[in-house]
């Protein structure tokens, strides 16, 4: 990890990445610290911060570290407004989400998460389906709704062609899914 930043060009590319990836470190930090205890969280932001992935794509311009915090930072929001019942930390899970559907699609995987997680946490106020309408539902809702909003908001192309846009997302991922990278990297 301490090899030799590459040319000036990358560097304009490279340090917003590091900041955005150094930034969510701490973010992930101050949420851990409020659902466990502080040391755990510090060894935790600490483990994240050495992993070797973090150090690797902080220094080039790769998408899949700060996905991987982004996402991160929303599972935690959740967790924790589920924990807390504070609805200020199920807004910002539900903005975060939305980056993490801008930053790469497998940022779409927080959407089954958030589903279980929300089943979870809500499983003993569950007795009826009035409950889970009001428990599971509409939280859901609430939160992806926020995801969709800062995902059209700052996706322009959304604004002019959304069906076009979205058909051409599902395709290409679908593409990437099924067919095998040709210099495959092991991380």
């Amino acid at each position: 990890f301490l090899a030799k930043i590459p040319t000036e060009a990358f560097q304009w590319g490279i340090i917003p990445i590091a900041i955005t990836i150094s930034s969510g470190i701490c973010v992930i930090y101050f949420l851990l610290k409020k659902i466990f205890t502080p040391t755990h969280a510090f060894l935790a932001a600490v483990f994240i911060a050495l992993d070797p992935f973090s150090l690797t794509h902080s220094k080039t311009i790769h998408l899949d570290a700060t996905l991987a915090i982004i996402m991160a930072i929303s599972a935690l929001c959740l967790i924790y407004s589920l924990k807390s019942g504070n609805t200020r930390y199920h807004t910002a899970s539900g903005i975060f989400c939305g980056l993490a559907f801008l930053t790469k699609q497998p940022g779409f995987f927080l959407i089954p998460f958030t589903i279980l997680t929300l089943l979870i946490f809500q499983r003993e106020k569950i007795h009826s389906l009035k409950d889970l309408f009001r428990e599971v539902v509409k939280p859901f809702f609430v939160w992806i709704s926020l995801a969709l909003v800062v995902f059209i908001a700052l996706f322009p192309a959304m604004w002019v062609t959304p069906l076009e846009v979205i058909r051409k997302m599902f395709l290409r991922g679908l593409g990437y899914a099924t067919t095998p990278h040709p210099y495959p990297l092991y991380f």
